[in-house]
Order: C-alpha cells, then structure tokens, then sequence
C-alpha cells in the first residue's frame, strides 16, 4: 500500500511509526510518499488508525493492486 502525500514526508516519520509496526509491517518513505508492506490484514494492525491526514497530513491512501491499475491507465495514454 503507499501513502501519496501532497507535500513531502520527512524521513523521521518512519521512526514515529515504529511502535505502531506490531505484526511485522514495514514502512519505507520514498520521494516522501509512505510505502506500507502488512504481512496480515491491514485492518488488523494498529497501523492503520495513524495514517489518517490528521497525524501525517494531506495525502491518499491506495492499496497496491489500484496503483498498479493506475499505472497501466496512465500508460495507456
């Protein structure tokens, strides 16, 4: 899943995120989006309710099957 923000994240986000990361999720910022890997159900992990714009600030929220469709749409044109 990746996280597009509107303006940049900085990179000590990843470690605000950290004790959130409680069943083997991994987050990266890239370019200052944030890039979520959940080895279970998103909606299991204490991760989720944080990346709300409150906290991180202005962006959207995408699964990655829709990136890539996206991406194939953008492609297309």
């Amino acid at each position: 899943m990746v996280r597009v923000m509107r303006d940049p994240m900085e990179k000590e986000f990843e470690f605000r995120l950290q004790p959130y990361l409680t069943q083997g999720e991994r987050v990266k910022i890239v370019d200052g989006d944030l890039w979520v890997h959940f080895k279970r159900a998103p909606n299991e992990s204490r991760l989720m309710p944080v990346l709300g714009s409150k906290r991180l600030g202005i962006g959207t929220v995408r699964n990655w099957n829709t990136v890539r469709r996206l991406n194939e749409m953008v492609e297309l044109t």
